[in-house]
């Protein structure tokens, strides 16, 4: 939304400048009486206090009249907006004017709020033409400047002289979804001069705003002394510019930084508020973020071989917590270390190992939901989740169908009971059929007996409890069903061709 325009009425007749608030007011709601004076010397002080965006100043004054006012004004603020308000028509005036750079003359008798309106919109286009120009000038210089590795070629951009004694920048970066097809994140353009141009609290202001490009752009602001807390205004800041953005349908989020006193220190910050923006994509949209907060939380990345490499293990030992976990702890890592393209990277990773799995079992899963952009991390870490159930489920229904059902039954009693002292006896009954049907059916569907189904069973679940390294092999055997650690280790080197403690050493 566009800034009211900013006016300022000087006439030495009271009713006058009532008679021109009125038409202001009806000329546009878009218009505000910023102040008013009735003679020279007051309005001169209030227009360099309150720096209207037009001046209107009636010429014939006593003490110092409109166009000495002008003229004073002029030399102290040339891109001063002025024009003459006069009763009476004389060319001499308007030749004056024109010469002092006044930008019209305007006859009381003619004025109405149809003709006031046209003056202003036509000071308030060529406003927004200066504003644009001197905008882009600025903004090559400062993007310059910000790149590079030190403040030293800045020039005339170090405002060491003003009043103000600190500087911050925000960074400001678009919301772009998580998409597995890089190519769909399209980002907004918007132009950044309306940083510049937003009312903000007391004691602190947009000195430029530059665009940075990719939905990027950051704005370079100025904190009084008087302020106490910087963070704090600077966070209200930030919250106005995120809504001036929301009004373009650009959804946006912001880190802050720390305020500095040396200008020259900028693009060092800036630099290091760049490298953090593309890890910011985590925590969500519309987010406020401190440049300390978010150099505190920096991760090492984990190895993406490693974690591949243990998600298809965990899924060809069928272990569904195993894999949920390995998931979760993947992409919690890749969110808080890496960059957005870096995290969908490690995402494809995930996607990749699923897709083998599912075509080695030969499942039926669909990843269509992969080509559609996620909104956040969350949703990315749901939807393998609930493509890792689907695969499970498929997995479940496989067996079903290719297991007769003592078969299914006695399985399901072996991976609930390994631990006791079970016979085969005891898995038969399970099953409901004889022992002998029940070893016929093992070798027919299985390609193994009874036991030695028990036994490989019984030595994974030994194995994977020696990985955990929570229990001793004077433990394990017992926990895995064996009577007693010699017939244990006895089995276990016959199985894996080594002993339960060198395998350990191994782990």
């Amino acid at each position: 939304m566009e800034e009211k325009v900013r006016i300022y009425v000087v006439d030495d007749e009271p009713m006058a400048v009532a008679y021109f608030k009125s038409l202001v007011e009806e000329a546009s709601p878009e218009y505000e009486i910023v102040g008013e004076a009735f003679w020279g010397v007051q309005a001169f002080q209030d227009i360099k206090r309150l720096k209207p965006d037009i001046a209107f100043l009636d010429i014939s004054m006593p003490v110092m009249n409109g166009l000495t006012l002008a003229e004073k004004v002029l030399l102290a603020h040339p891109m001063q907006k002025i024009v003459l308000l006069t009763s009476y028509q004389d060319f001499d005036f308007v030749k004056k004017g024109l010469e002092l750079g006044v930008c019209a003359y305007v006859l009381k008798i003619e004025l109405s709020p149809e003709a006031l309106r046209e003056t202003v919109e036509k000071i308030r286009g060529e406003i927004r033409v200066e504003k644009q120009r001197m905008h882009s000038y600025t903004e090559e210089n400062l993007r310059e400047f910000l790149f590079s590795k030190s403040g030293e070629s800045s020039g005339d951009l170090v405002y060491q002289k003003h009043p103000l004694q600190r500087f911050a920048l925000i960074f400001l970066m678009e919301d772009l979804p998580i998409c597995f097809m890089e190519e769909q994140e399209n980002s907004h353009g918007f132009d950044a001069i309306r940083l510049e141009e937003i009312r903000y609290a007391a004691g602190i202001f947009c000195r430029n705003a530059i665009a940075l490009g990719l939905g990027r752009w950051c704005g370079i602001m100025f904190i009084d002394a008087s302020v106490s807390d910087s963070i704090t205004a600077l966070r209200g800041a930030a919250e106005q510019m995120i809504k001036e953005l929301e009004c373009f349908g650009i959804s946006a989020s912001a880190i802050l930084s720390d305020g500095t006193g040396k200008f020259l220190e900028l693009p060092e910050i800036f630099q290091d508020l760049l490298r953090l923006s593309q890890r910011c994509f985590s925590y969500g949209k519309k987010q406020i973020l401190e440049r300390s907060v978010l150099s505190r939380r920096r991760k090492e990345a984990a190895s993406e071989n490693r974690s591949a490499f243990s998600l298809m293990y965990s899924l060809n030992e069928e272990d569904p917590n195993a894999s949920a976990y390995i998931v979760e702890v993947l992409l919690e890592e890749a969110a808080g270390g890496f960059s957005k393209m870096e995290y969908i990277r490690v995402a494809k990773n995930i996607a990749e190992v699923l897709h083998q799995f599912a075509e080695q079992k030969k499942l039926n899963i669909s990843f269509e939901r992969e080509q559609e952009p996620f909104d956040s991390t969350g949703e990315v870490e749901a939807y393998f989740q609930k493509t890792m159930r689907e695969i499970y489920q498929k997995l479940e229904r496989q067996r079903e169908e290719q297991y007769s059902y003592p078969v299914l039954e006695s399985l399901s009693f072996v991976q609930e009971h390994y631990g006791e002292n079970i016979s085969i006896q005891d898995i038969a009954g399970a099953a409901g059929v004889s022992e002998g049907h029940l070893r016929k059916c093992f070798r027919q569907e299985l390609g193994v007996s009874v036991v030695e189904y028990l036994t490989s069973y019984r030595i994974e679940r030994a194995k994977k409890l020696m990985e955990s390294r929570e229990y001793k092999i004077s433990e394990i055997y017992s926990l895995v069903g064996f009577t007693s650690s010699q017939y244990f280790s006895y089995v276990f080197k016959k199985t894996e061709g080594i002993t339960p403690s060198e395998y350990l050493k191994r782990v």
